[in-house]
């Protein structure tokens, strides 16, 4: 009978290290959130709900339970989202 440790390393493959670590790639952080952002935003910027009012509507209208700090920690990371693509653009427009 093997422990525990034999079968996660049969089960789990050990990472592949290459030249181009994935480290190196910007790559855009998902969240569950996402699908919901216009209304969160909305609800957020338009309505003045707070982060609980938001978390609740979360749990109640679409079954996902988080925290208030993941909800403000996304609505962050939306608005310097924004920033950076307003700002690429307006360097395009040049």
């Amino acid at each position: 009978m093997a422990n525990i440790e034999q079968l996660i390393d049969l089960l789990i493959p050990d990472p592949i290290l290459s030249s181009t670590a994935i480290h190196n790639r910007k790559q855009r952080r998902s969240s569950i959130l996402d699908p919901y952002r216009l209304e969160i935003m909305t609800l957020y910027d338009e309505f003045g709900q707070s982060g609980t009012a938001i978390q609740i509507w979360l749990a109640h209208k679409k079954n996902i339970y988080i925290t208030k700090g993941m909800i403000y920690k996304r609505i962050q990371y939306w608005r310097k989202l924004n920033e950076s693509m307003i700002k690429d653009e307006k360097q395009r427009q040049i």
